[in-house]
């Protein structure tokens, strides 16, 4: 454990970068290697090694850079170099010239994963490995038993989530609900993909993912469809209806699918009043707002005319 802890306390993300590029060889593995093949005890040290990089830190997407000061962390400064080491087996090092940078170690808890390939590395989170290339993937695949989960898995375990938990930044959002659109139609296509699909159905769902106008992601529970005139008129078009490009076309119709609201409710009309109280008090916002009082008015009306003929 001694190599270890000298890298936690002072080897900068070159040093670590290299470390891994000689390990990682397929020589090394190799049944013809000198020495042997690296197994047993030799790999449960290059596991223990915190020089696997990961995504998720820094610029490279949200959930903070790790960097920062919550009590659970333990820093060590040498020269201008800062190795942070955090619970869970992350290691994050920063320097004055340039974003945070984390690594993990594979024996880390949750275990680092691989993603699928082709994936948009622009969406993964910090557990995922940030590979040299595809063959450094394939050597801790199989070799060191790191664990390649499916797009399905991706999607719906971790990038959706992670947006809802805002670990990942909103400009994210269109991209990845396009994946798991996409995704969707694929599974559902497919003779063996139904549990696939229904399993990212199930997560954009219950996740707030969808960008709107205001900025805020939500639900597809919490948005109502732009294709319903009254809605238009009764609703805050910046807080209750999808953004474009999924305000149209097939996204609209895969998001309707998924719970997109074609009627007001009893949630609905809540919301209709609280748009009109705020753009009352908005400067210059009295005429929308009467209008907006308007017709809520007149579908209040219709409501009770309606109520009223059911019952009579």
């Amino acid at each position: 454990r001694a190599v270890p802890r000298r890298m936690d306390a002072l080897a900068d993300a070159t040093a670590r970068r290299a470390l891994r590029a000689f390990l990682l060889q397929r020589r090394w593995f190799a049944a013809s290697a000198v020495g042997g093949c690296l197994e047993g005890a030799r790999l449960d040290l290059l596991r223990a090694l915190p020089v696997f990089e990961t995504y998720g830190c820094g610029g490279g997407g949200g959930g903070g850079s790790g960097g920062g000061g919550s009590g659970d962390e333990k820093t060590v400064v040498v020269g201008d170099t800062k190795a942070v080491k955090k619970h869970g087996g992350v290691v994050v090092v920063a320097n004055t010239a340039a974003d945070s940078i984390a690594f993990c170690y594979l024996s880390s808890t949750p275990a680092p994963l691989l993603a699928p390939a082709g994936t948009d590395v622009t969406l993964l989170p910090r557990t995922f490995l940030k590979l040299d290339d595809a063959a450094e993937g394939t050597l801790l695949e199989t070799y060191a038993g790191v664990t390649r989960v499916t797009t399905a898995a991706l999607l719906a375990d971790h990038v959706i989530p992670a947006l809802a938990n805002a670990m990942l930044p909103a400009a994210s959002a269109p991209r990845a609900l396009d994946a798991a659109l996409a995704a969707i139609t694929v599974a559902r296509a497919s003779w063996t993909g139904a549990a696939d699909g229904e399993r990212l159905a199930n997560a954009v769902r219950r996740h707030a993912c969808i960008p709107t106008l205001g900025g805020r992601l939500a639900r597809p529970i919490d948005l109502y469809d732009p294709r319903v005139r009254n809605l238009l008129e009764l609703l805050d078009p910046r807080e209750h209806f999808p953004a474009p490009p999924f305000d149209a076309g097939e996204r609209l119709l895969a998001l309707s699918v998924l719970g997109v609201r074609t009627s007001l409710g009893a949630e609905g009309l809540v919301a209709s009043a609280r748009s009109v109280e705020c753009l009352a008090k908005t400067p210059g916002g009295a005429a929308a707002a009467a209008v907006r009082g308007r017709a809520l008015l007149e579908h209040l009306n219709a409501l009770a005319a309606v109520t009223a003929g059911e019952s009579g």
